[in-house]
């Protein structure tokens, strides 16, 4: 404190005896007292800086100070000829901004910034905006949060800015969020949903039904979040009548994610759609349900062959996993069809890729399915050891294929590998080098190769 003391009084006599040794007229007004020094008045002239990196430090040193005069030049340089010339001095000026949202001045220039500029859809753009409205929704103020709620009345980008950042900060009251002016948005539901508003299903059973299509598969979802059993019986109705390819796929996930049966032909008429078919597929990837690998067995392929097997591996289903091995005779199918089966939460997948391993033409892949299942279901696949002992005496690919299984689910047994003069060999179990034991086996043989393809893999 002494120190603090002795420092002080010696500032004072600094400042007393250098204004008694000026003139008047070498001392600006500015400069006179210690705002000069400090303040607002020493920070004005850096926002007129021709570098950008100077006027973010003025921005700053302007947020840290938080009076009047200094919000209110924070927000005078947002305006469009404002201090603030690009997105990235417009993100610093708004994050200056945000500790005082729930002052006015710094309030109505954060609203401003939220609604963006015109033509300016970068990335640091966005994130001015979606700054703005997190800012706004944590000072929890009346008028930010009327302000959010118009935002989430407006079609487009800034609605869904200010859903995530009433999600991150969720007001006290919803009833400005039902009853702003505006049009019902798709966030605006969303957000009703996610906040777990139990006073907005009214409101949403009526956009549900009633609201363009966008807004009805938006509102279906916030209506199950809400009360699952209610929305099952409302989904139940909604669905003999719905056309939509949007709203039948939210129907229809609902309904399959609470088990109900009224989801599997919902799903078939989205699937056979060709508006719905993606969003089928989706949904099959999403929600696991061997009905729907039913249906999918009997899809036709087209361009989306991949996604379509990856779906009827998660369906499963005895439908499914017959389609699957099908596939399998295809060789432009199969490695699809068998990353499928290695991925499939039916055990019955296990005796397809059995069969697999023990056909010459689809070894080497079922071994690398058959890998990836054990691994991921921790429980091996018969006939792997079996098939890793033919293909270890095969062709370079064959014996790179059983080294890699190897080294994946016995890492001790693959060491001797690094000491093999079998280029196949110990590239394969390099690239399976994950533990602490083979990563450093292959690092010590890597100290002594000169072999640049060789060095590469290990």
């Amino acid at each position: 404190m002494s120190s603090f003391r002795s420092l002080a009084a010696g500032l004072t006599a600094f400042v007393v005896v250098a204004a008694a040794q000026a003139k008047p007229s070498d001392v600006p007004r500015a400069r006179r007292s210690l705002r000069g020094l400090f303040g607002v008045d020493a920070v004005r002239p850096l926002l007129r800086s021709d570098s950008g990196a100077v006027r973010e430090r003025a921005f700053e040193r302007l947020g840290s100070l938080g009076t009047p005069r200094a919000l209110e030049l924070l927000a005078r340089a947002l305006e469009s000829d404002g201090a603030a010339r690009d997105a990235r001095e417009r993100l610093a000026a708004v994050r200056a901004l945000a500790p005082h949202a729930a002052d006015p001045v710094a309030g109505d220039a954060l609203i401003r910034a939220l609604g963006g500029v015109e033509g300016h859809l970068d990335e640091r753009a966005l994130l001015v905006e979606r700054t703005a409205a997190l800012a706004l929704a944590a000072s929890h103020d009346a008028l930010a949060e009327s302000a959010l709620a118009r935002a989430l009345r407006q079609p487009g980008r800034v609605s869904e800015h200010a859903r995530l950042a009433l999600r991150a900060y969720p007001p006290k009251n919803i009833v400005p969020l039902l009853l702003a002016s505006g049009t019902t948005t798709p966030a605006l539901v969303a957000v009703l949903g996610e906040l777990g508003a139990a006073d907005a299903w009214g409101f949403l059973r009526d956009q549900a039904a009633n609201a363009d299509a966008p807004t009805r598969a938006a509102a279906v979802t916030a209506l199950f979040r809400l009360n699952q059993a209610a929305a099952v019986a409302l989904a139940r109705r909604l669905s003999s009548a719905e056309t939509d390819p949007r709203v039948r796929a939210a129907l229809a996930r609902g309904l399959a994610m609470n088990g109900d049966a009224s989801a599997v032909p919902l799903f078939g008429a989205l699937l056979a759609d060709p508006g719905g078919r993606s969003l089928a597929l989706e949904l099959a990837l999403d929600v696991q349900n061997p009905d729907f690998g039913a249906l999918l067995a009997k899809a036709p392929l087209a361009d989306d062959t991949d996604r379509v097997f990856a779906a009827l591996g998660h369906a499963g289903g005895p439908a499914a996993l017959a389609r699957l091995e099908g596939a399998l005779a295809r060789p432009d199918d199969a490695w699809s069809a068998l990353y499928a089966l290695a991925l499939c939460p039916d055990s019955g997948a296990d005796e397809v890729l059995a069969r697999a391993l023990a056909r010459p033409a689809l070894r080497r892949n079922a071994l690398r399915a058959a890998v990836i299942r054990s691994v991921a279901r921790e429980q091996s696949v018969s006939g792997m050891t079996t098939a890793a002992d033919v293909l270890s005496r095969g062709d370079p690919s064959d014996r790179a294929a059983a080294a890699w299984a190897r080294a994946v689910l016995e890492p001790s047994s693959a060491l001797a590998a690094f000491t093999s003069p079998d280029v196949a060999v110990l590239a394969a179990t390099a690239r399976a080098a994950r533990g602490d034991e083979l990563a450093a086996a292959a690092a010590a043989r890597l100290a002594a190769t000169r072999d640049p393809v060789l060095a590469s893999a290990l």
